[in-house]
């Protein structure tokens, strides 16, 4: 997958991604050359303890990085719903933001639901993700999750 086929795969205007699966999209971005960095590094940001900014975390160019805090990655239900809750700090750096809350722990906790009955919950946290600023998505259920973004994607295009 090219950088020039990303705006085809849109599943709502201005969402550079869509149904790609997580080992595709992790090869896209290796082949823009971006290094991946683990959720724990931009969490601690996040909270304020390690860095002033992404800009010297990373020394790639600005727009060859994605940043994905890592929903799921060493964190307890709580720290995933503070962290879905702050999103629109990541979002705050510049950088494209790139979530994937997809059948995830946290999703379960909330809802009582089994992993492989997590997809409306995956839906509803990729809405309010798109509604703090995220427009890149790892989902399980491409079309329920693309519904739930026109939705968002619809109120908050209103305001």
């Amino acid at each position: 997958m090219t950088a020039a086929a990303v705006p085809a795969l849109a599943p709502v205007p201005g969402a550079p991604l869509r149904g790609l699966r997580a080992a595709e999209l992790g090869a896209w971005v290796a082949s823009a050359g971006a290094p991946a960095y683990r959720a724990e590094q931009l969490f601690r940001w996040l909270h304020g303890q390690v860095v002033d900014s992404l800009d010297q975390m990373v020394n790639v160019a600005r727009e060859r990085v994605v940043v994905d805090p890592g929903f799921g990655f060493a964190k307890t239900p709580e720290q995933n719903f503070r962290l879905l809750d702050e999103l629109a700090t990541v979002v705050a750096l510049g950088y494209p933001v790139a979530v994937g809350p997809s059948r995830k722990r946290f999703l379960g906790a909330a809802t009582g639901r089994p992993v492989e009955d997590r997809d409306r919950a995956t839906a509803v946290a990729c809405a309010l993700a798109w509604e703090r600023g995220a427009r890149l998505f790892r989902v399980h259920d491409a079309a329920l999750a693309r519904e739930a973004l026109r939705v968002a994607a619809a109120t908050t295009n209103a305001r």
